[in-house]
């Protein structure tokens, strides 16, 4: 049994046991601080990491990723998209390509994104 299932079982049979409303509350927010912490542990699978967003190498140079950065920024720019389904989706790739020129422009951001293995929420 998960560790979930476990905490689950002993404080519904607490609850039933002393039918308090109480119990059920605490049952609740169990229940919800375990998903959360269940959700953090599972990778998700479409999930690119920076390097790959940009499509520079992981030792690539501050000039390489500018240069990358700007020719993807052009690219998916959403002024630039005119067909109005096409520019939503330019426009969450083009925030997304910003958030990681953002981490990987500034070192001390890159050095800790490289040694958080790119689990890490940033």
């Amino acid at each position: 049994k998960t560790l979930l299932a476990q905490s689950f079982l002993s404080i519904m049979a607490l609850s039933i046991a002393y039918s308090s409303c109480k119990l059920l509350v605490y049952l609740i927010l169990l229940i919800s601080w375990m998903q959360c912490i269940e959700c953090r542990r599972k990778p998700k699978a479409k999930e690119q990491n920076c390097y790959e967003k940009l499509g520079v190498a992981t030792d690539a140079s501050e000039k390489v990723i500018k240069k990358k950065f700007r020719k993807m920024a052009l690219k998916y720019h959403p002024d630039k998209v005119k067909d109005a389904e096409d520019r939503e989706k330019a426009e969450e790739i083009f925030k997304e390509l910003a958030h990681c020129y953002e981490i990987l422009s500034d070192k001390e951001q890159r050095q800790k994104y490289d040694a958080s293995g790119y689990n890490e929420q940033f």
